[in-house]
């Protein structure tokens, strides 16, 4: 019989709207190939704690998963259930029914996780990641548009003190790029590249602390194998 610890639930949800309010508990997940009987008792108390009159069930198959991490398989061993309850004989009754789903990244997610993953092999452009070539990209662009913006102060000093004649065209198009720079208003695009640039940090920070994490686990694996405590000599330690 499956249960539910209501108080840790329930702080856990409070913790989560606090800093996501946007945000809306849709449903719960567990493990196997299909719902079971003790899956309906739990999921009508979720029904009843959650503030969710209809939330989803998540199923993860780690059997088949396993099973199909030789093939590397791109099929998630994931399935969604939609419960509906029917009254029959007084007594509320689930049934399951399997609901399609799509996996939706966003782009600075899609980027920092390649990186991650092909951090240890370089493509035969010279680049290791798609997030190092996205980020070679944006810098060359970056570092052209600066040359050309000083190109241009530099015109515009030429000609203001003599030293280059006067070009009509290029004077009304240098004057409709500023007239551009100043419709645009600096507080909205330095919030708005503060936020996304905090979403992109936080997230190549969280696949790097995977990686570490993952990197410690091989670590500690190696250590173990080579210090194994029946080959290892007698110490004292003060923490064995």
């Amino acid at each position: 019989q499956r249960s539910l610890d209501l108080e840790f639930f329930q702080q856990r949800l409070s913790q989560y709207l606090e800093v996501f309010p946007r945000y809306e508990f849709l449903g719960w997940y567990s493990t196997g190939p299909q719902p079971e009987e003790a899956d309906k008792a739990l999921h009508k108390k979720i029904q009843e704690v959650g503030a969710n009159e209809n939330p989803f069930a998540l199923l993860v198959d780690a059997d088949k998963m396993s099973r199909e991490k030789a093939s590397q398989s791109e099929e998630l061993p994931v399935k969604v259930y939609d419960a509906t309850i029917h009254i029959e004989q007084g007594e509320a009754t689930v049934t399951w029914n399997e609901v399609p789903y799509i996996i939706d990244t966003l782009e600075a997610e899609r980027i920092a996780v390649n990186h991650v993953a092909k951090s240890a092999t370089t493509a035969a452009a010279g680049y290791s990641s798609d997030f190092t070539q996205h980020t070679s990209g944006l810098s060359n662009s970056v570092v052209m548009l600066s040359n050309r913006i000083k190109e241009l102060l530099e015109h515009m000093k030429d000609v203001k003190e003599g030293r280059a004649p006067k070009n009509q065209e290029v004077l009304r198009q240098t004057l409709s790029i500023c007239q551009a720079l100043q419709s645009v208003h600096p507080s909205s695009v330095k919030q708005e590249f503060c936020s996304e640039f905090n979403d992109a940090t936080l997230v190549v920070l969280l696949a790097t602390l995977t990686k570490v994490c993952s990197n410690t686990s091989d670590v500690l694996d190696k250590f173990q194998l080579a210090y194994d405590r029946k080959h290892r000599p007698r110490h004292h330690y003060p923490f064995g």
